[in-house]
């Protein structure tokens, strides 16, 4: 039920990015681990049918290997060109530890909002990479600790889909 939950929660975010309007695209990306500065622009989604097809991804399902990257289960997908940008997106951009992450959640909180696409998919894919660490721990404690962090990142999002500026850093209430 709760992975369900979170399927019809991650489709309805993306779609609702798509069709709000279009988000600011730079050539310059802020990388969430590294800093700024490289020069290169990935960005997933354009469309409500590269929306579908990054639902269609996670509906297929994901693996998290042991070095920490992500595979797609699905060969056909992960052998189409969308397929292999969309592993590299969240295998390049989306931090790996609990402390990356929640230096991305800083970063990405500091940012003017709407958040850029960039930015945006990067912290979605951030809680779909939580919410797969989260079912994938053993101890009920790392399982809370990478599900707070789940929780933050939704909050995040749904603020960010809302165009709500931040009030400071007690604004990131849950819902």
């Amino acid at each position: 039920m709760a992975v369900l939950l979170l399927r019809v929660c991650l489709w309805v975010s993306l779609g609702l990015a798509t069709l709000g309007g279009s988000r600011k695209d730079t050539d310059y990306r802020f990388s969430p681990v590294q800093g700024p500065a490289t020069v290169t622009k990935v960005v997933f989604h354009k469309s409500v049918s590269d929306t579908n097809l990054m639902y269609e991804i996670l509906l297929r399902g994901l693996v998290i290997e042991k070095d920490n990257n992500i595979v797609l289960q699905d060969e056909e997908l992960a052998s189409m060109r969308q397929g292999r940008v969309f592993v590299s997106l969240i295998n390049d951009n989306v931090p790996k530890s609990r402390v990356t992450m929640q230096r991305l959640l800083g970063r990405l909180q500091a940012e003017r909002w709407p958040l850029e696409m960039f930015h945006f998919e990067t912290l979605v894919l951030g809680a779909v990479y939580s919410a797969h660490q989260a079912r994938r721990q053993k101890s009920a404690e790392e399982q809370a600790v990478w599900g707070g962090l789940l929780m933050q990142l939704v909050n995040t999002t749904l603020l960010d889909l809302r165009k709500t500026p931040q009030l400071g850093s007690n604004a990131l209430g849950t819902y």
